[in-house]
């Protein structure tokens, strides 16, 4: 088994996207493919679990690991999806990459759960932050 990363420009064309990465990534002779929530989505444009359908159907020969929304639990002390965390939503932290973007950007510090402090400040600098 090998795991490697592969840099390609997202699209951000929603589940097509999706499904387009999953080619390549067949192509280049993967057996699975990480799929997850709102992936290569825009904003509220398609439903978050839009590109995990995609994959039922159009069948192209490579396997769809679906992804949930994650969230970090306060009470368990780590990052959790519904399935595995039974915790009620006031113990648990978004992990939006949105939100955390626009706090960076607005010079607030994210939730050390979810990005380090001084790595928090490495991405407050102007030259590293891209909203």
């Amino acid at each position: 088994m090998i795991l490697a990363a592969f840099s390609i420009a997202m699209r951000y064309a929603g589940p097509k996207d999706a499904l387009f990465l999953g080619i390549v990534r067949k192509n280049f002779g993967c057996s699975h493919y990480i799929v997850g929530r709102d992936q290569a989505g825009v904003g509220r444009y398609y439903d978050p679990y839009e590109a995990h359908r995609i994959f039922d159907a159009f069948p192209i020969g490579i396997t769809p690991v679906r992804y949930e929304e994650t969230f970090f639990c306060r009470r368990c002390g780590w990052m959790a999806t519904e399935k595995t965390c039974p915790h009620p939503t006031s113990d648990r932290l978004d992990t939006s990459q949105t939100r955390i973007r626009r706090e960076l950007a607005a010079g607030n510090p994210p939730p050390s759960e979810l990005v380090r402090p001084e790595v928090a400040a490495i991405l407050r600098e102007p030259d590293v932050l891209v909203v």
